[in-house]
């Protein structure tokens, strides 16, 4: 992957959950409680993991860094920009949510790099 597509992706994919998370919405009906927490998890496991594609310039680049930092500080931010909007709200849960699938993003880049090029990286 060319690093202009990578970084795009990581803009692209991080507007989009910007948007989606300040516009104001329903309350969503989850069938089950604690789904919304699964999709935080999932929806930071997808940027993690294209963080550290990107990042993937060279040896001394830290990926795994720049990946975690960047999706933890991420939805981080955005939660506490919900915090202040009258029709959404902070909660810790979903910082802890995208917190662990930042971690499981970054385990996945490194066994899928793993799997297919049969050494580490960074």
């Amino acid at each position: 992957m060319s690093k202009l597509v990578g970084w795009c992706s990581v803009y692209v994919y991080s507007a989009g959950i910007f948007i989606l998370s300040v516009i104001p919405i329903k309350e969503i009906s989850f069938s089950q409680p604690g789904w919304d927490k699964i999709v935080h998890f999932f929806i930071y496991l997808v940027l993690a993991f294209l963080v550290v594609g990107a990042a993937q310039t060279n040896k001394h680049s830290y990926p795994y860094r720049k990946g975690f930092l960047y999706a933890f500080f991420f939805g981080l931010s955005i939660e506490i920009i919900q915090y202040f909007l009258p029709y959404r709200y902070y909660e810790h849960w979903d910082v802890l949510c995208n917190l662990l699938g930042a971690i499981a993003g970054l385990l996945t880049y490194r066994m899928l790099s793993l799997l297919t090029h049969g050494k580490r990286s960074n």
